[in-house]
């Protein structure tokens, strides 16, 4: 399932993805901007650099959404996350 889709039903709210290919953050977010929603944009990143800090904002520049630039470290909960990732994996190559 993808991460979009499950984002979705847990929330309740419409979610999508982009890329950081030029145009594809813009394109997408101009997008939903035009069908009157209001956009968060969530990266997913494991820690906070020059993508993060520089290219993503860039990107949105000038745009009406909201972006922190947070990433997933340092967050409590990701080892456990890792962990169950990783033995869903090892269980599939079981199969």
């Amino acid at each position: 399932m993808s991460l979009a889709r499950r984002v979705s039903e847990v929330s309740g709210t419409s979610a999508d993805y982009a890329l950081l290919s030029p145009g594809d953050v813009r394109d997408k977010v101009t997008a939903w901007l035009e069908r009157g929603r209001e956009v968060i944009v969530a990266p997913l990143f494991l820690s906070e650099g020059y993508f993060t800090e520089n290219v993503i904002p860039d990107r949105l520049a000038g745009l009406s959404c909201r972006y922190s630039g947070r990433t997933l470290l340092p967050h409590p909960l990701l080892p456990q996350w890792m962990e169950s990732q990783a033995k869903r994996l090892l269980q599939s190559l079981k199969s």
